[in-house]
């Protein structure tokens, strides 16, 4: 779990000075985006559901990852134009998680509903189709702008805190890094950049995939770098044209369209917007990503066909190299890694933040667990059977998505013909072959 250089974890006892001038709390949160917020969101509310104080220090190093809900809107609606703002899939488990922490009124009006999958194999006559009607649910999952999700977690903080401010607390280091972790026997502390010291009996590395407290503990990771890199922007569609010269589009279809140097992602965002993902070799994807707009709209219409018109605008183009991190363990003397800091994945079925609001969830549960466990005195949430278990729950689930991600990229990412038959067979068994297709969508859909 650990390499010969991990930090040795000392008797408590030998370090009393030390942690007098440490500023204590229940839970340290080593990153403050989506998935440290949606964290701490949970464990408020576990907290508050079961009537127990909790104090939980964020540390992150984005200073604007510390505004505050209503900063968070206002800047969305003020500056997040459409062309300009990173959007997720969000599974349909995801979605209802949302529901229980009470987040889901802030969000439902920003997010379109996906409703139809249509998957493709270009040139080929692979193709499978997907409906949400066939699951009997009104959405297979939804697309969601980052900035709308985040303000909507931190409005359910702040909601939590109003309600609460005595019982529940929630301090930002920000922006701030952890340059130093001792581990001691009951508790863990921390040093930061600015020359704060705390320390806490859980610290949980929501980190990303260059985890530093994943580094600190010497937690070794794997990882494979993908001769990929996705471009990502969200264009507009033509929409198709009706007798009457109006248009339509059907706002609710989402695209996996695969090619021979990877897939093509289309996510509905609705009035004919997309956000788009492309996957391509990263000479290619340099290449392209200096195109004129013109340039780029002939390029994905060549490379995507004319589904729904064909696109006809595009906003401002990014490039990510895209590789597979997975950690060894999960979990660390008083530590445990959620999400990317984890796993950090291929975007090839839209599953990374889903697997880590999985993560989440079920650490969340387990925490609660240690609340009713110990009814009377503080819980201990830090402690060994906690984090095991957690370790155990989670490494089933995490190692299925990883190893489907990773067969879909080697599988539909070239243009070998054993592949090419091999996956076009494929895509036509899920398509007509209810048991294959209804297992790949249940996990598709966070299940």
């Amino acid at each position: 779990m650990t390499n010969a250089n991990t930090k040795s974890i000392n008797d408590n006892t030998s370090n009393a000075e030390s942690h007098s001038s440490a500023k204590h709390y229940d839970v340290i949160i080593s990153g403050g985006g989506l998935s440290g917020c949606l964290t701490a969101l949970s464990l408020l509310q576990k907290a508050k559901l079961q009537n127990r104080t909790l104090s939980i220090a964020i540390v992150e190093a984005n200073a604007e990852a510390n505004s505050t809900a209503q900063n968070i809107t206002q800047h969305s609606q003020l500056s997040s134009n459409a062309f300009d703002a990173r959007v997720i899939a969000l599974s349909h488990q995801t979605a209802s998680y949302f529901k229980t922490l009470n987040i889901w009124q802030y969000l439902s009006a920003q997010a379109t509903p996906i409703q139809t999958i249509h998957v493709s194999d270009r040139s080929y006559y692979g193709k499978a189709r997907i409906y949400a009607h066939e699951y009997a649910v009104d959405a297979l999952g939804y697309a969601a702008k980052m900035t709308n999700i985040a303000s909507s977690i931190k409005q359910g903080i702040s909601q939590l805190l109003k309600e609460d401010n005595t019982s529940l607390r929630v301090d930002w280091y920000c922006p701030d890094t952890i340059t130093k972790i001792n581990w001691q026997t009951d508790l863990v502390q921390v040093q930061l950049s600015a020359n704060n010291a705390l320390s806490a009996n859980l610290l949980l590395a929501c980190d990303g995939a260059k985890s530093v407290c994943r580094k600190f503990a010497g937690i070794n990771s794997h990882e494979k770098t993908y001769p990929q890199s996705a471009i990502i922007a969200n264009v507009r569609m033509a929409g198709l044209q009706l007798s009457n010269n109006t248009t339509a589009t059907p706002e609710n279809i989402a695209y996996e369209r695969f090619t021979e140097f990877g897939p093509i992602a289309m996510l509905p965002l609705g009035d004919n917007l997309y956000a788009l993902a492309w996957t391509l070799t990263p000479e290619q994807a340099q290449k392209i990503a200096h195109y004129t707009d013109n340039e780029f709209i002939q390029a994905i219409n060549k490379a995507f066909g004319l589904w729904q018109g064909g696109v006809v605008e595009t906003g401002k183009r990014s490039i990510f190299p895209l590789s597979l991190v997975q950690a060894e363990s999960n979990v660390y003397h008083r530590m445990a890694l959620v999400g990317n800091a984890s796993h950090t994945i291929h975007p090839i079925a839209g599953q990374g933040f889903n697997l880590g609001v999985r993560d989440i969830q079920k650490l969340s549960d387990l925490i609660s667990q240690q609340f009713n466990d110990s009814s009377n005195a503080k819980a201990d949430l830090g402690n060994y059977t906690m984090l095991s278990a957690y370790e155990q729950h989670r490494k089933n689930d995490q190692q299925q998505v990883i190893s489907m991600t990773d067969t879909l990229v080697k599988s539909f990412s070239n243009n070998h013909i054993p592949f090419v038959v091999g996956r076009n067979i494929a895509l036509k068994a899920m398509n007509y072959i209810t048991p294959i297709k209804k297992r790949f969508v249940k996990k598709s859909m966070g299940y």
